[in-house]
């Protein structure tokens, strides 16, 4: 088997510390920027995970592309990211998120609802290999688009898991890309 190293210049130009004053777990002595080096058992075939759907591409999409939201490890508090608020409804079947008009994708773009729809859209191709996420999707009947910062999933049932998903498995990319 070949192994081979992946080097990338990991640098981020939204962080929840700065996008939304999130307290930051881990040493605040770190040193930022430098080098990330990483094993894998085979070559990525794309950096772009849900088009070529291999195990590597996953890992390495998941180094440069943000999330909504994520749990704080250290109070298990969901946090924002990309969206700096969300809404629940009282019936828990649709879920509300206001992007953080402050995020940029690294070429300096705003990031918008075009981005979070280009993205429900390569899940929903079946011809894409996002199996795993699309499993965690499917519980959404639908996206709904409000304005160019705001926009709804609607859930097909009420299930424990719905917020989580969209929090885990609901990551933004630049739609110039798709």
């Amino acid at each position: 088997m070949k192994f081979f190293i992946l080097s990338i210049l990991l640098s981020s130009s939204l962080s929840a510390e700065n996008a939304n004053n999130n307290p930051v777990i881990g040493s605040r002595q770190a040193v930022k920027g430098g080098t990330f080096v990483w094993g894998a058992l085979t070559y990525p075939k794309s950096l772009n995970y849900p088009i070529s759907g291999d195990a590597a591409s996953a890992i390495i999409y998941e180094l440069i592309v943000e999330n909504l939201c994520e749990v704080n490890g250290e109070s298990g508090e969901y946090v924002p990211l990309l969206a700096e608020k969300w809404q629940i409804s009282a019936d828990q079947k649709v879920f509300t998120f206001y992007l953080n008009k402050k995020a940029r994708f690294s070429d300096g773009t705003t990031v918008t609802t075009k981005d979070v729809q280009a993205f429900w859209d390569i899940v929903q191709n079946k011809s894409n290999l996002v199996g795993s996420i699309r499993a965690s999707l499917d519980k959404f009947s639908k996206l709904e688009i409000i304005d160019s910062h705001t926009f709804r999933f609607h859930a097909k049932e009420v299930r424990f898991s719905n917020f989580d998903s969209i929090c885990n498995s609901f990551s933004v990319t630049n739609h110039k890309f798709y």
